[in-house]
């Protein structure tokens, strides 16, 4: 460095020249250009948020199971290994639980069992075609049904009248309906009976049925018939005896 002065190399601890005591005045290298650093060091800055950024937003640098593996295994301080295995396991086995729409926990296979075994008792109770009474009760009505249509087209009541009760309600019922059709020239053809369920209280059996037949008038027009019928039969200890009444609860046509 040299003094603007008088031209003599200065030495650059000093504050003037020893020549001709001109003050020195220092000026920054290019290399020490302040603003300029700062500038640098903030454009360096920002590059790297960029990059992380970027880096971070792709699917490749996404931490996946294994990936989490490598980098447990890759730290010096975690020890306890099996750990992350136990950890890994239940991940699998929630991950397996969540995918899976069929699952049901223990409480509601419970509950779902419950209500089906309390329907299929209800339903037992109702009906049951294994109990010894069963077939005999099954075999009364269907005899009688079809003894029934025998009797409505012979219009003759002395062929049904075994089956019911004489000092109930259906005697009487079924003497006067024969009676009516005796001149329409009707013609029954019954094609389904079948007990429906059943009751026994008292010695008295409650019985749904239904029943399926088609009617012929006298000008062979023929219509079908579909009927819901209680019937109340009086018992002899565990067989059916005497029908004593009958009501129609439904009937389609």
């Amino acid at each position: 460095m040299k003094c603007k002065n008088c031209g003599r190399h200065l030495n650059s601890d000093r504050e003037d020249c020893p020549n001709c005591g001109e003050p020195i005045v220092y000026k920054l290298e290019k290399s020490h250009n302040v603003p300029m650093m700062i500038i640098a060091a903030a454009l360096t800055v920002a590059t790297l948020v960029i990059a992380i950024y970027v880096l971070s937003d792709s699917s490749d640098f996404k931490l996946t199971k294994n990936n989490i593996m490598d980098e447990m295994q890759s730290v010096d301080s975690f020890e306890d290994q099996d750990d992350s295995d136990d950890w890994l396991e239940e991940f699998d086995e929630y991950e397996q639980i969540s995918d899976d729409t069929s699952y049901e926990t223990e409480s509601e296979t419970v509950i779902a069992e419950a209500e089906a075994y309390e329907e299929q008792t209800y339903e037992e109770e109702s009906f049951n075609s294994e109990d010894i009474r069963a077939e005999g009760i099954i075999e009364f009505y269907q005899n009688y049904r079809w003894i029934y249509s025998e009797s409505l087209n012979d219009l003759d009541f002395d062929i049904v009248a075994p089956y019911l009760s004489p000092n109930g309600t259906a005697y009487g019922e079924m003497y006067n309906y024969i009676e009516e059709i005796r001149y329409d020239g009707y013609h029954f053809q019954l094609h389904d009976n079948r007990v429906r369920n059943y009751t026994i209280s008292g010695g008295v059996l409650y019985l749904k049925a239904y029943e399926a037949f088609d009617l012929t008038d006298q000008n062979g027009k023929t219509t079908s018939h579909q009927r819901d019928k209680d019937y109340t039969i009086i018992m002899d200890g565990d067989d059916p005896l005497f029908i004593d009444s009958i009501k129609i609860t439904n009937h389609y046509r």
